[in-house]
């Protein structure tokens, strides 16, 4: 049976040998595999271009090369489209895997690791021994075998709205309507992953919240507070489960489909909110020491997506009266931690109780961080 890989790497001429070398005995190996690529697309075409060739392969495998070198250190970042394409691969459920160059940065293939098999290689010393270890590995995968692996199950975004509420005794909360739609195999469960962080361990006394909450569909988990809700299908039930062993910094919260699952394009709308006392501080010497400390002088609301958000409304709405230094404004990042140059101006709307800044894409790109940013006095 004839199987299709997408390979992910560096374009750049000092990268040219490395991927031509993964590319001989890929297609020399396994004589199975039909071997795609991006063939020099440009950075702007990564959805329109890339992402269907993935959506088209069973299987991605990137070429983390060395990019620039950190200052002070012995190591490198690597090239972030190629993070972005594995990252949104792996959220389109496809067998995913990462040969890394020995130097790159540990931190940012870390970013990853979890959901990428990675292995190490030298430029230097692509010969026969190391050939043979790679062919040996990429066989041992179910893509590259005889056997064909199981259909999964993935989705897309078709939106994506998140909505911040700041008020001025800090308490705020976070509302998340999202509308998915099925692409392969049925759909039995969607993660839902929030960041409380300390203010979580605080008592739920929250009026405004509470206005909220009389809606009586919701279900809601206390510790910390979050409440879910379906839109569509209406007759669709569904429990929530804490994933055990979740970080510190982050929850994570498994809603499963209990009477039925949904099937390849169907179309799935919910709608869940979490909050906190002092999610978001009121005024600098209300944030937490350890940012004082680092003199950060911002707040912010942040998407980051394993993938594709076909459209994506960021809004954080202040109280009437709130202060800021600064106004919000968006800052895009790498996986590396590098700012991505974006000019971007929100639109502006002013009700009875809040000041509302809106921003909106047609697309995101998988592993790029999305924050939106606003300065306290």
């Amino acid at each position: 049976m004839q199987r299709k890989v997408f390979l992910s790497y560096s374009f750049a001429d000092r990268d040219k040998d490395v991927a031509s070398w993964f590319k001989e005995i890929i297609t020399r190996s396994f004589k199975h595999i039909q071997l795609v690529d991006a063939s020099e697309a440009k950075p702007t075409e990564v959805v329109a271009k890339i992402f269907p060739l993935i959506d088209d392969s069973d299987a991605v495998i990137g070429i983390l090369t060395k990019r620039d070198k950190i200052e002070g250190k012995d190591e490198w970042t690597t090239v972030p489209y190629v993070i972005s394409e594995l990252m949104y691969a792996r959220g389109r459920r496809k067998r995913v895997v990462g040969f890394y160059e020995k130097g790159v940065r540990t931190e940012q293939t870390g970013t990853i690791r979890d959901i990428v098999e990675i292995q190490p290689f030298d430029r230097k010393k692509l010969n026969r021994s190391f050939k043979e270890t790679a062919v040996s590995y990429l066989r041992g995968l179910d893509v590259f075998g005889k056997n064909p692996p199981p259909p999964v199950s993935s989705y897309d975004y078709l939106k994506y709205r998140k909505e911040s509420f700041i008020f001025n005794d800090g308490c705020g909360f976070i509302v998340s309507r999202c509308e998915i739609e099925v692409k392969t195999a049925p759909l039995y469960r969607v993660h839902l992953i929030f960041s409380p962080g300390a203010s979580a361990k605080k008592g739920m006394s929250l009026p405004h919240l509470n206005r909220l909450m009389r809606e009586p569909s919701f279900t809601c988990i206390n510790e910390p507070f979050l409440a879910f809700t379906t839109l569509w299908p209406e007759n669709l039930r569904y429990e929530l489960n804490e994933i055990k062993g979740s970080e510190k910094e982050e929850r994570h919260i498994t809603v499963n489909f209990k009477n039925c699952p949904l099937k390849v394009g169907d179309t799935l709308k919910y709608e869940w909110v979490w909050g906190a006392p002092d999610l978001f501080p009121a005024s600098k010497k209300e944030m937490a020491p350890g940012l004082r400390e680092d003199d950060l002088d911002y707040v912010e609301s942040t998407l980051k997506a394993s993938r594709l958000v076909n459209f994506y409304e960021g809004i954080v709405n202040f109280q009437e009266g709130c202060k800021l230094a600064e106004a919000p404004q968006l800052k895009l990042f790498e996986q590396s931690g590098d700012e991505i140059r974006y000019d971007f101006t929100p639109e502006y709307k002013k009700s009875v109780m809040f000041n509302s800044y809106i921003f909106r894409f047609p697309a995101t790109i998988p592993g790029v961080l999305y924050a939106i940013r606003w300065q306290l006095v």
